[in-house]
């Protein structure tokens, strides 16, 4: 097993062992409390009231533990603490949305939507509890990935005739993305914000990790390219009396083409880069090369099917924000298996496109089709193993708030993509993960309509600033070397975590 894959594997476990453990502390009606223990012992929704978690009453017990909640009073007398509106905009207010709008410009250099960074703000300096703040983080990234596309969408490869963003690896990607975002809505919504914060830093120092590791041994390698190239300059042959560098091929050392992922059998990876030889190959390649050149409008047809999936499984179910529209009451049969429907069908259709892709790259393989620097081989391996691991992006992006570019920047890079089409497939990526969850937390109930329409500007001009003054999505093509780049997207996680 690769080393990507063994350390998720125990990434996932660890995961699963809080799940459970978060179970047993999910605060419940009527469970026994102390007052100095209140947060902990019935979340910022319940107050505690002789010995046992109750409703509140009155706004003077909710601010005795959350200085800006007040009780939402309501007909059936379920009162609950709230956090309160946008306006009267306080100091906390305005602080806040000054820093989300420089941390997302940051942020976004990297190929990550800004919403870690956002999470640890809103509830150390806005009085939200993380509960609260993870809905309000996924309603600012979805406005910074508008942003984004707009600006990535025209961009060509840089070495391609094709679009920068690479839409077949974001078809195989997403999918399981958005089952991930279903699973991480549910955690959020019964975790206590203790655990939030426990796997929010597990999964950055994880990333973070990684991400470092990647751009160290990438750079070692670059600066050795950079040696010979060097030492070839410093040569001059002088032929009939004029000074001229001699012509040597020097192999690009940054990245092997094409880029089979690590632990994937060469034999499934193997390309040949001979020139077809017959008018019949040649055709078959100009065909090829003319679908890449375009969007493929059908592998985005099933992303938006399989959005829509998840979306309108998620209006079946209701929740707390917007009724059932068929009448199904939470936790009884039919609830848990439209909550478990989407699963069989995206998994269905995640080794339908990898096949595809497989198949796509076995006939380029034949045509003697010549790869680009930066181009993935898709392997019977990796078409499992890379979408699996981008479910664990989803949960993150559901339960923690953070960006589904913050996983999945590092799976692309590992797989040896170009530094520039990363950042633009990641900002495509996110769209899909940052809307399902957006909307997933307004059926629940969990997002307040006046902050997260609020945020949602700042997420767009963050995005914008960072486009215009702090280079934003410019900063991949400006760097000089891959390994930059990558070390730059390590550096913006590790901030995120002493945020924290």
């Amino acid at each position: 097993m690769a080393s990507w894959q063994h350390s998720f594997a125990i990434l996932i476990a660890f995961l699963s062992l809080l799940v459970g453990v978060s179970w047993a502390a999910y605060p419940q009606l009527g469970k026994s409390c102390r007052s100095d223990t209140q947060e902990h012992d019935c979340s910022a929704q319940l107050v505690c009231l002789k010995g046992s978690c109750e409703f509140c009453q009155v706004d003077a017990q909710c601010k005795e533990t959350f200085s800006k909640y007040v009780c939402d009073i309501q007909d059936n007398h379920e009162n609950t603490c709230q956090h309160k509106g946008l306006f009267p905009m306080d100091s906390g207010d305005v602080w806040t949305s000054f820093c989300a709008i420089v941390l997302g410009a940051l942020a976004a250099g990297g190929g990550i939507g800004g919403g870690g960074a956002l999470v640890p703000i809103l509830v150390l300096v806005d009085g939200f509890t993380p509960a609260g703040a993870v809905p309000l983080s996924k309603a600012f990234i979805l406005g910074a990935s508008l942003v984004n596309l707009h600006h990535f969408y025209p961009k060509r490869h840089p070495t391609a005739d094709r679009p920068l963003i690479d839409y077949k690896t974001a078809a195989l990607f997403v999918p399981t993305q958005l089952l991930g975002t279903q699973i991480g809505v549910m955690c959020n919504r019964i975790w206590p914000g203790w655990l939030i914060t426990v796997c929010l830093i597990v999964f950055l120092s994880f990333i973070t990790k990684k991400t470092y590791k990647k751009a160290m041994d990438l750079h070692a390698v670059e600066s050795r390219a950079s040696d010979v190239q060097s030492e070839t300059q410093r040569l001059i042959v002088k032929e009939d009396g004029v000074a001229r560098r001699p012509r040597v091929y020097t192999p690009d050392l940054a990245r092997p083409s094409p880029s089979a992922p690590k632990g994937s059998e060469s034999s499934d990876a193997t390309s040949s880069h001979t020139p077809g030889s017959t008018a019949a190959n040649s055709e078959g390649l100009q065909a090829i090369l003319k679908r890449e050149a375009q969007v493929p409008w059908e592998d985005m047809k099933v992303l938006a099917g399989v959005w829509v999936l998840v979306v309108f499984v998620s209006l079946l179910r209701g929740g707390e924000g917007s009724g059932s529209v068929v009448g199904v009451r939470c936790g009884t049969f039919v609830y848990w298996m439209l909550y478990l429907l989407p699963f069989p069908i995206v998994g269905a259709v995640v080794l339908v496109m990898g096949n595809k892709l497989k198949q796509l790259h076995t006939k380029k393989d034949l045509l003697g089709y010549t790869y680009h620097d930066g181009d993935v081989v898709w392997t019977a391996d990796s078409i499992v193993n890379y979408p699996a691991m981008c479910t664990l992006a989803g949960f993150g992006s559901g339960a923690l708030g953070i960006g589904g570019g913050t996983v999945t920047s590092p799976l692309m890079l590992h797989l040896n993509m170009n530094a520039q089409v990363v950042a633009a497939t990641a900002s495509f990526m996110i769209l899909f993960t940052s809307s399902s969850t957006t909307f997933q937390f307004m059926i629940m109930g969990v997002l307040m309509p006046s902050y997260a329409i609020w945020f949602m500007l700042m997420g767009s001009c963050s995005a914008a600033l960072g486009e215009k003054c702090f280079c934003g999505a410019h900063l991949y093509s400006r760097c000089s070397r891959s390994s930059q780049t990558i070390l730059v997207h390590g550096m913006a996680t590790q901030k995120l975590i002493s945020l924290v």
